[in-house]
């Protein structure tokens, strides 16, 4: 049972019931199967990276996946394990649950309000496993290449509506250097303290003007490492694209992330309308506890600029707990704070906004 060729790895969230779910009948199930069982919450260490995950959905025999509640690290993680073809048995408690790209192949549903639910689980998994080891091709999606794990990751995030679906603390840092009436440089700072287990995050902008993003820089300050990312959608009026990080963050742990783009036409109307209305951080079906977010726009330093000022627009699914803003006249400096809490869960597509005017 110790050969990784005879292992099933496990791909869950690591939460309430489904802790038990995984230690009561998923992992006794798999092992009177002769097979080793294993769950990434059970190689973490203070090293772990996202690679050692990869390397136990690689060499194992099969997966098992419970994709309840659409949680996106399980979603992710059945991309890779189809991305490398391999045999994967998904359960849920609903088919509604299942990705749409994964319907088509067969689906162990079970109901914990039923009665003996866990021994019909258990026999339902046995048959599986089974048939598995008889022909591992029908569990397998042949047409799933390993350059589409980008396109599922992109499509499971916006399908579930989760794009920082998660209850975290967090901090955020932009500063907007305004070099002319085309070019902006963004340099944006995040640190985040993620209740539930957390490894990318989604960004996206916008502009009203055709013209040009490009991503300059994108890092993990603590280590100084540069980081990966996907773009979902890149055209001349927007960027779409998935910050990824390889390590897997328990709850409880804080990261950081620095980014510079460079971005073309972001404050086009404050030259040709004296306004510009900016939009906050983005965020999909947010409930986040805690977010304190602090931006600065250095405008050109001309007279254009020296009554530069800022009107905040609230946004009706917040409640604040202060907002600062400082209308400096010297050197065309405008900063705003925001201290906000108690997302409830809509989905919306700017936690915050305000509008610059000359």
């Amino acid at each position: 049972m110790s050969s990784n060729q005879d292992s099933c790895f496990a791909i869950m969230p690591f939460k309430g019931e489904f802790n038990q779910y995984y230690i009561e009948i998923i992992k006794p199930t798999v092992e009177s199967m002769n097979f080793q069982c294993i769950r990434a919450d059970e190689i973490y260490n203070p090293n772990v990276v996202m690679k050692d995950v990869f390397e136990k959905i690689e060499k194992s025999k099969f997966l098992i996946a419970d994709v309840t509640g659409k949680n996106p690290n399980v979603n992710y993680e059945l991309g890779i394990a189809h991305a490398l073809n391999k045999p994967v048995i998904i359960i849920s408690q609903s088919i509604e649950d299942v990705p749409f790209d994964y319907k088509h192949l067969r689906i162990c549903l079970y109901r914990t309000d039923k009665v003996n639910w866990v021994r019909d689980l258990e026999l339902e998994l046995k048959k599986f496993i089974s048939s598995i080891i008889l022909n591992p091709q029908e569990s397998i999606i042949h047409t799933f290449k390993s350059d589409l794990v980008k396109e599922h990751l992109a499509t499971t995030y916006f399908l579930h509506e989760t794009y920082l679906g998660f209850d975290y603390i967090m901090t955020q840092e932009n500063v907007y250097e305004v070099l002319n009436d085309k070019t902006t440089i963004l340099n944006r700072k995040y640190t985040i303290l993620p209740s539930s287990n957390m490894s990318h995050l989604l960004q996206a902008f916008r502009v009203d003007k055709d013209g040009n993003f490009k991503i300059t820089e994108l890092k993990d300050p603590t280590t100084h490492r540069s980081l990966n990312h996907i773009i979902h959608t890149q055209n001349e009026k927007e960027l779409v694209f998935f910050i990824l990080r390889e390590s897997l963050e328990p709850p409880g742990k804080h990261f950081m992330i620095e980014m510079t783009l460079e971005i073309d036409n972001y404050f086009c109307n404050i030259f040709d309308k004296g306004k510009d209305f900016i939009g906050g951080m983005p965020i999909g079906r947010s409930k986040g506890k805690y977010i304190s977010i602090t931006e600065t726009i250095n405008l050109p330093n001309t007279n254009q600029f020296k009554n530069a000022h800022i009107k905040i627009k609230n946004h009706p699914n917040f409640k604040f707990l202060e907002q600062v803003i400082n209308n400096t006249p010297q050197n065309n400096k405008l900063t705003i704070s925001h201290q906000f809490v108690e997302g409830n869960g809509i989905p919306f597509t700017s936690s915050i906004g305000y509008d610059i005017y000359i």
